[in-house]
């Protein structure tokens, strides 16, 4: 009886225990205590790499030429007055506009939230965002290329007595494989593989010792219900799943909204450089004034000051005119260099508590900032243009037509409800199961050489192959789909609900459009009536301080005291007429700049249009020759044509422009206002009570 063979488990049981030991011995503590000691930390202790504390990054920082040119600032204590800088709106919308790498605001957001800041770069960094931009939903349907090249040995023990030769198989492999595969845009998947294999062992039941083998083999899988279609695959990609949308149109949307963000940054720089232009313009009108107001305050005070003779009633008008002289020095202060209040919210939107209000160092300041340029130079800029003071008309019918038509805020979720549109027609592609036809082909090869001689039997692997002896194939149809479809349904489901939402939003964005080009007119014409209003005040406050002027002139010791509280007092109103005047002129230009945000031609307004800046020449040689390659090709009958995503390029000059007949028009409206829009002010200053509406004919009998 043969000695059976002692089993060899006992034996790699010991070792895996031994193993065990010395791993668990790497980590082995004594159990006895040790003495606490305190060691001063070193910075070279391991723990030193994972503290927590405060570094500067290892960036080298890119000096701005802006920063670092700057002049000390303009103040009060400068000894020497800056040289003016006059300047045109036009010239700072130009000089602001060719600085906005990044698109300042006035609210100064750059520091404490620089993610929110807009610049140029969003719209080339959406459309070439690896995860969502359009080439990025377009590589789901490049050809994928892969190519492997393998080799191996193996050798095993057979333990089966019926084998005759060995009982040591031995085996060297090698193994190159190419393959090609591509999605086109209705969802068919195709591919073509090429694979070799090389087999060398010592099998005594092999035909030969070293063998070759080799195949070509094609395929295509076809959906037929979900995934199928143009459409679906232009929409949610060939890659999608329920709920994420990521294809070429998609991705489009996304880049055409990031262009509507751009177009509002660049709008809202326009407007608030016009807003804070204006507002420079009033601080230098309010400078004057003061400046005018201490020049008279100066000169009474000097007159009072030349006929004191030492009387208790002569020195306490010297010490009014004198009390008034300081007053009206610190109102001049203050309209120079300004005062720490809250800003002005309708200039900036952001009212910032440590913002300085008015003044004309500090408005030149902040123009400044919105321009690019540095905070302080040998100039102060000076506004030169005259501002409207004329009436200025402004049919509210078409500015309504318009303003919903234009409006760029509108414009961004109209994209956002065509994204919702596609991606519901998308979601119901999921609403159905998976079908697939499914078909493949394979020519197969086999010899003792790769090449050899294809006239002896086996003798050559690719000759065998080539005489297509050996064939393969397979067609069926592949069914996928879960029981109920849940998740099908539900994403329908979220799509609907995801559509009614963005066109409620839109809804009511125009209701707030609407109420905003309202509050616009409102505006405007209030600050025209205040101009004529303000103007015939500032007039009747020059004509009482002239008067009470040439009284004090001919004053007697007696109406010395009277006559000078009267006269300050005039001067005063005189200055505060003098800045409601300015205020409201100011207001005005403010307000036809606002009309024209909420009309949604502002842009055009100030002669500023967008386009993407020329490509090289090179790009567009290319681009001629790849049009000459790739023609379109007409598809057949058959298909569907894809509904159109927009209605063309947007029109940036409404001068002569009229929006379409789709758009709310004034016929349209079904009760218009039986009133006009008013062409002149009325003389009185009174409110107007419009007339009642006209009384329907049926409830007239």
């Amino acid at each position: 009886m043969p000695e059976r063979p002692q089993s060899a488990l006992p034996t790699f049981a010991s070792l895996l225990l031994l193993a065990g030991l010395a791993v668990a011995g790497c980590h082995w503590r004594s159990a006895a205590p040790s003495p606490v000691r305190f060691a001063t930390h070193s910075p070279s202790a391991p723990t030193a790499a994972s503290e927590l504390r405060m570094e500067k990054p290892a960036v080298a920082p890119a000096n701005n030429f802006e920063t670092l040119a700057g002049l000390p600032p303009q103040t009060l204590r400068t000894e020497t007055a800056r040289e003016p800088w006059p300047l045109t709106l036009q010239q700072a919308i130009e000089i602001a506009l060719a600085n906005s790498e990044t698109f300042r605001e006035a609210g100064g957001r750059v520091v404490p939230n620089p993610e929110a800041i807009i610049s140029r770069y969003d719209p080339a960094l959406q459309e070439n965002d690896p995860r969502f931009g359009v080439p990025a939903a377009l590589s789901d349907f490049d050809a994928q290329f892969t190519t492997g090249l393998f080799f191996g040995r193996n050798e095993r023990v057979l333990n089966n007595l019926a084998t005759q030769g060995t009982r040591m198989y031995q085996q060297d492999y090698a193994e190159l494989n190419a393959a090609i595969s591509k999605r086109t845009a209705a969802g068919t998947q195709l591919f073509g593989r090429h694979v070799t294999q090389y087999d060398a062992n010592n099998s005594p039941t092999s035909l030969f010792p070293n063998a070759y083998e080799t195949w070509f083999e094609a395929g295509v899988r076809q959906p037929l219900l979900q995934g199928a279609g143009i459409d679906f695959n232009r929409i949610a990609g060939p890659n999608a799943r329920p709920g994420e949308y990521n294809g070429v149109m998609i991705a489009r949307l996304r880049t055409d909204r990031k262009l509507v963000d751009f177009q509002l940054a660049a709008r809202d720089l326009v407007r608030d450089v016009e807003q804070l232009y204006w507002e420079l313009y009033y601080a230098y009108r309010e400078a004057d004034a003061r400046r005018e107001n201490l020049e008279r305050t100066q000169h009474i005070w000097r007159i009072v000051r030349d006929n004191a003779e030492g009387e208790q009633v002569a020195r306490s008008v010297e010490a009014l005119a004198r009390e008034r002289l300081y007053s009206a020095e610190a109102e001049l202060q203050n309209a120079l260099s300004g005062t720490p209040v809250e800003a002005r919210a309708h200039i900036t939107g952001n009212p910032q508590p440590l913002a300085t209000h008015g003044g004309v160092y500090s408005l030149e300041r902040r123009l400044r900032y919105l321009l690019g340029l540095p905070s302080s130079d040998e100039r102060l800029i000076r506004p030169i243009d005259d501002p409207i003071s004329a009436e200025v008309l402004f049919d509210w019918y078409e500015s309504m037509s318009l303003a919903i038509y234009c409006r760029p805020e509108l414009h961004k979720q109209q994209w956002l409800v065509k994204q919702r549109e596609l991606e519901l027609l998308a979601s119901r592609g999921f609403g159905r199961a998976r079908v697939d036809l499914v078909g493949d082909v394979r020519w197969r090869g086999f010899g003792d050489d790769l090449f050899g001689n294809a006239g002896v039997p086996n003798g050559s692997a690719f000759g065998h192959l080539f005489e297509g002896g050996t064939q393969e194939y397979r067609v069926g149809v592949q069914v996928d789909t879960p029981v109920g479809n849940r998740i099908g349904f539900t994403a329908i489901r979220h799509a609907e609900l995801a559509l009614a939402r963005e066109k409620s939003v839109y809804k009511n964005q125009e209701l707030q459009v609407s109420h905003e080009l309202n509050g616009a007119f409102n505006e405007l014409h209030r600050s025209l009536a205040t101009i004529r209003t303000n103007y015939n005040k500032r007039e009747a406050a020059h004509a009482r301080l002239d008067a009470l002027y040439a009284r004090f002139e001919h004053r007697t010791n007696e109406e010395a005291d009277p006559l000078l509280d009267w006269l300050f007092i005039a001067q005063q109103r005189v200055v505060a007429a003098d800045l409601d005047y300015f205020r409201s002129i100011s207001d005005y230009n403010i307000a036809i700049a606002r009309l024209h945000v909420a009309r949604g031609t502002y842009l055009d307004y100030v002669n500023v249009h967008l386009a993407e800046a020329p490509w090289s020449a090179e790009v567009y040689q290319l681009a001629a020759e790849n049009a000459r390659r790739f023609r379109p090709n007409h598809a057949a009958t058959c298909l569907v044509k894809p509904q159109p995503v927009s209605v063309g390029p947007l029109p940036q000059e409404f001068e002569d422009a009229a929006p379409p007949a789709a758009v709310h028009s004034p016929a349209e409206l079904e009760n218009p206002p039986a009133l006009p829009l008013a062409t002149e002010l009325p003389q009185s200053t009174l409110p107007r009570l419009l007339p009642p509406p006209p009384v329907p004919e049926s409830q007239a009998k």
